[in-house]
């Protein structure tokens, strides 16, 4: 993490909400990670880091993209082979 930064450790998830019809909207959500969100949107100046573990299945790699587009880091977090990030 670099100097004067925010970070957050904990597991961010999979969030499904269901649409009109079949469809469903797939959103990032947990305790820890909308924290740092809230504080990352409250000083965007500041570096923001997620320290987490995460899958190499695609949700894990769009969770991942999707915090990078978003400006929040995951440090060194590990990509583990085989794992799958929760859902709820």
């Amino acid at each position: 993490m670099e100097a004067n930064g925010v970070a957050s450790i904990g597991e961010c998830m999979l969030e499904l909400s269901g649409q009109a019809g079949p469809n469903w909207r797939m959103g990032f959500a947990g305790d820890t990670f909308n924290t740092l969100w809230a504080l990352h949107a409250l000083s965007p100046g500041r570096p923001a880091t997620y320290v987490s573990a995460f899958g190499d299945d695609p949700f894990s790699r769009d969770q991942i993209a999707f915090l990078a587009q978003n400006g929040i880091g995951i440090g060194s977090s590990p990509v583990i082979a085989g794992a799958r990030p929760g859902l709820y």
